[in-house]
């Protein structure tokens, strides 16, 4: 192997670590915004859970929401924690 192939290799070893640090770095910041989110959403929930419907409809609309909520808060716990 000549000495400008294994400058190569080592360049593009470099690379790559910086690329994989970058990676982790967005990985950070993303699991955070996430728990940021996940924690909206369950106070968004809490306050939902006390309000009363004033018909059936309103009131199916509400558990509509209040569902979708907990699943968006589980879907996010298990795809990005």
């Amino acid at each position: 192997m000549t000495d400008e192939e294994i400058s190569n290799l080592r360049q593009s070893a470099r690379e790559g670590w910086r690329y994989a640090d970058e990676l982790e770095q967005e990985r950070k910041r993303l699991t955070g915004e996430a728990a940021v989110m996940r924690s909206l959403l369950r106070e968004c929930d809490a306050v939902l859970s006390i309000v009363e419907p004033e018909n059936d409809d309103e009131a199916e609309h509400l558990a509509r929401l209040r569902q979708q909520i907990g699943w968006a808060i589980g879907e996010a716990k298990g795809t990005l924690l």
